[in-house]
């Protein structure tokens, strides 16, 4: 006992002794074994060997600070979440000493401080385990319903829990990074649906000032997509291919060695340097960007997202007399209907390192998208990485402290981490009676729905649960559960078609089927003849307006 904490006063050793008999003391006192020493004016019984350190000690503390570091870890590991003015009062020490011992014990590796106390790090470990297993035992699964009613709320897509402004739309483009979506699909479907009055401006302005960029996603089967994320995530794993030039693009081979070479450039100094027509190289432009090798400082050119008209004749090197130069040099300006006002730059086309502070990055922020991570959130997040490398990430983040393991969500199979803050607010998740539209490729969807995820199939979710898919632009009205259920979302129907660009992904609703059978003659012809659609021949219409 006296090896492991250092002396003992005659009270604590006689709470340590049977019946408090201190005699077996006295025979070691007397085999030399054990010896006393006053300390703070009290007699304190230590090992005979340390005896002459402790009288040392005591007298001129300053002469003897190895002894003291020494003693201070020794009292750190004997008495974890002490503080050093507690170390200091028993030692007759100033606060000031013993804290330097204490730190002394940290730079060795022997201490943390935690929240003013300190302990060894196999302490802080052991109270870790304690309280994880603690927590893990408290936890009780929600169902998958309550999950995704959450998960609304967490990404700002319930009416309730939207953001505002550029603040708003810089704080959803930092949630959601790393998100492969269409490029069609980000500001009316993501952007306007979780930012309040939202404005294309606002993400033109974070563009410009350098807070985020976007990149185009090569390989990921569906032409266009593309990821929007914030600076310093230019080289993140994304879904996909890794960015590569054009197999057959010698145009788009010169404009890529142009702008690594001059960096950022106007479509102008583009084209006055590489002589060619600036509609063509704005064409060779959007292919480099679709393939993740260019960006650009606004959102104007996803937002065209139509090629240039090509031309046939290319721009010849300007020779001859002044006249004639100035008028070929003309042709190689831009046309005054810009698609793209600014700039553009090449982007570090570096494949992806997959190390452990990329593989924890991820972790965060499939956590930051979800509050809740597990293998089967990852896999339709499109996360890529293998979920056992995500998992030693997690794991090693939990034994930090910093998130939870347990059973938070029904229905996910295998190991699930949350955030604390998302771990607690899963326990109180509400399920509003408000019909919720997401686009089915939108990441706030994470319930299985009766249709594939294209951008143009809609689903409405009530309470957590899909009730009514318009597919096929809302030519097929597919009821997810029963048919009052869905009957309900005809009013946000209305609602919604009413509303201004960008919240009306629709103009009109043209519905042909519901479910597998034609309207017409439907039991449901009535109701949503009730809710304004007029019959026609192929079905049943409502007009926006």
């Amino acid at each position: 006992t006296l090896r492991r904490l250092g002396d003992l006063t005659a009270a604590e050793a006689a709470e340590r002794s049977a019946a408090g008999d201190l005699s077996h003391l006295q025979e070691l006192i007397a085999a030399r074994t054990v010896a006393t020493v006053e300390i703070c004016g009290e007699e304190r019984f230590v090992l005979a060997e340390e005896a002459a350190q402790w009288r040392e000690a005591v007298r001129d503390p300053g002469a003897s600070e190895g002894f003291w570091n020494r003693a201070a870890a020794r009292y750190i590991a004997a008495s974890p979440g002490c503080r050093p003015e507690e170390f200091a009062a028993r030692y007759g020490l100033t606060q000031d000493f013993a804290r330097s011992r204490f730190e002394e014990a940290r730079r060795a590796g022997l201490a943390l401080e935690a929240e003013g106390r300190w302990m060894t790090p196999e302490a802080l470990e052991a109270a870790l385990r304690m309280s994880r297993g603690i927590r893990r035992r408290e936890a009780r699964p929600v169902p998958l319903e309550s999950f995704q009613q959450f998960v609304l709320e967490w990404q700002h897509a319930a009416p309730g829990a939207r953001l505002h402004g550029r603040e708003g739309t810089l704080e959803i483009l930092e949630q959601l990074a790393g998100c492969c979506l269409p490029a069609r699909l980000w500001e009316p479907e993501v952007l306007a649906r979780r930012v309040e009055d939202y404005h294309p401006e606002w993400l033109d302005w974070l563009l410009g000032a350098g807070l985020v960029l976007w990149r185009g996603i090569p390989g990921t089967g569906r032409p266009g997509d593309l990821a929007l994320l914030p600076r310093g995530l230019e080289r993140l794993p994304l879904p996909g291919g890794e960015p590569a030039a054009p197999l057959d693009g010698f145009l788009e081979a010169s404009v890529l060695a142009s702008l690594r070479e001059r960096g950022a450039s106007f479509l102008v100094d583009l084209g006055l340097a590489l002589r060619t027509d600036t509609r063509k190289i704005e064409k060779a432009l959007m292919e480099l960007a679709w393939a993740g090798l260019v960006t650009h400082d606004t959102f104007a050119p996803v937002r065209a997202n139509q090629p240039t008209p090509d031309i046939h004749q290319e721009a010849q090197r300007a020779h001859g007399s002044p006249r004639h130069r100035y008028q070929q040099l003309k042709r190689l300006r831009p046309p005054l209907k810009l698609t793209a006002p600014g700039r553009w730059q090449a982007l570090d086309a570096s494949p992806a390192v997959m190390d452990e502070d990329t593989l924890e990055l991820l972790a965060r922020l499939l956590l930051e998208r979800y509050g809740v991570a597990a293998r089967d959130i990852a896999h339709q997040a499109g996360i890529p990485a293998p979920w056992g490398s995500l998992y030693r990430a997690l794991e090693r983040m939990e034994l930090a402290g910093e998130i939870e393991r347990g059973y938070f969500v029904e229905d996910l199979g295998g190991a699930q981490f949350a955030l604390p803050e998302a771990a607690q607010a899963l326990k109180g998740a509400s399920k509003d009676d408000v019909a919720v539209l997401l686009n089915t490729c939108d990441p706030a969807l994470i319930t299985p729905v009766p249709c594939s995820r294209r951008p143009g199939n809609y689903a409405f979710v009530l309470r957590g649960k899909p009730a009514l898919v318009l597919e096929s632009a809302a030519k097929r009205l597919v009821p997810a559960t029963t048919d009052a259920e869905a009957l309900k979302c005809l009013a946000a129907v209305r609602e919604i078609l009413g509303s201004p660009w960008p919240l009306r992904p629709l103009r009109r609703v043209e519905v042909e089927r519901w479910g597998d059978a034609e309207i017409h003659g439907h039991p449901v012809e009535s109701a949503l003849r009730s809710h304004g659609f007029q019959r026609t021949p192929r079905g049943m219409v409502l007009e926006a307006g």
